[in-house]
């Protein structure tokens, strides 16, 4: 089995995820002070950035939506990394009491599929550095000719969808890069800053307080 896998299996436990609440159609959330999934017209999960944050790209691959955005990094003087986040529905409730039996199975298969994705995409990063792994893995790897220090996360969250009396389950794959490359001035003390930021917003999705 590969490491790497072994390791991320621990997130397993997240599969519950954190609750969400008061999405909105999408076409009609704006920025606030916290990060927000919602549903788009055709029922996909769109990732809605904080206030602050820049919009740089979005896109679908594999049935998945994707967005990146640039954020201001604490402690990196100014400096903004990068966080892209991938979203898509893997079961029709995030209550395994909702769901039948074969959709029980199906949502732990989707699960996993999300998981080996992650461990898949970590694998194939350019001059990849392993650092650390559990609920969360911390690593380095090249853009072009510089290193860069990268925190990544797969949880499922339960999403409120408005005329759904259910919250679908929705996989969630958040990758922050940092500001500044590996070494550079103030890269040890903008790693901490990069940890708390791309957990911290995790976190915070769809919070109202």
């Amino acid at each position: 089995m590969n490491p790497l896998l072994r390791v991320l299996l621990v997130v397993g436990g997240l599969a519950a995820g954190a609750l969400a609440l008061g999405a909105r159609a999408a076409g009609e959330v704006q920025p606030g002070p916290k990060p927000k999934v919602v549903f788009d017209a055709a029922g996909k999960p769109m990732f809605i950035g904080a206030a602050g944050w820049t919009e740089i790209g979005r896109s679908e691959k594999d049935g998945r939506q994707v967005v990146e955005y640039r954020f201001p990094q604490p402690n990196a003087g100014g400096k903004q990394g990068v966080l892209r986040v991938m979203a898509h529905t893997i079961a029709r409730s995030v209550k395994f009491a909702d769901l039948s039996a074969d959709e029980k199975g199906a949502v732990e298969s989707a699960r996993d599929a999300a998981i080996q994705h992650m461990v898949d995409e970590v694998d194939a990063m350019p001059g990849l550095d392993f650092v650390s792994g559990g609920t969360q893995f911390i690593y380095t790897a090249l853009e072009g000719a510089d290193r860069y220090d990268y925190v990544q996360y797969v949880v499922v969250n339960g999403i409120e969808q408005p005329g759904n009396k259910l919250r679908p389950a929705v996989a969630v794959d958040f990758r922050c890069r940092g500001a500044i490359p590996y070494g550079g001035a103030g890269f040890e003390e903008a790693v901490v800053g990069l940890e708390d930021f791309c957990r911290d917003a995790l976190l915070d999705i769809n919070k109202t307080d």
